[in-house]
């Protein structure tokens, strides 16, 4: 009984920060500020997103993922999709993000080396879209996104 309760608990507060990551209007303010191009921009505030939910799974996976049967792959799936879909009206951003969050999720490695990869992958996206960002600046942007919202995670699941 404990299991469940937790596991439900578990999964509202995927919903919750989920609900935060696609509302967050403040990062979209600040990637027209970095960026050159409204494509690029757009492109980076996904990226945002995208990353931040990546940060949510490794969370999940590092608190519960050894130690529940129930934390798998479906589970944060199944989670972050119902958050999205939710809380955003954009019909296709589910599609957009889970397609993204996978594309990182397949990113082979530990520690910094993958991380520097999985910041790299979406920072390349971005400089399709806008050139004139440079790439380091993407990386540290996307780096300080991940540090904050990892710090905040605390409230959702305490």
């Amino acid at each position: 009984m404990f299991t469940f309760s937790k596991k439900k608990k578990v999964a509202k507060g995927i919903r919750e920060v989920t609900k935060d990551i696609v509302t967050d209007e403040d990062s979209g303010v600040e990637c027209n500020e970095i960026c050159t191009t409204e494509e690029g921009a757009a492109w980076l505030y996904t990226e945002v997103m995208i990353q931040k939910m990546n940060a949510l799974a490794f969370v999940v996976w590092s608190k519960w993922g050894e130690n529940y049967d129930w934390a798998d792959g479906d589970f944060m799936t199944e989670n972050l999709v119902q958050g999205i879909y939710q809380n955003h009206d954009q019909p296709n951003i589910s599609t957009t993000l889970m397609d993204g969050f996978m594309r990182l999720q397949r990113i082979e490695g530990k520690g910094p080396q993958r991380l520097q990869q999985v910041y790299e992958s979406s920072a390349n996206l971005v400089l399709k879209r806008d050139p004139n960002v440079r790439k380091q600046e993407i990386i540290n942007y996307l780096d300080n996104k991940v540090e904050q919202f990892i710090k905040g995670l605390g409230n959702y699941f305490d």
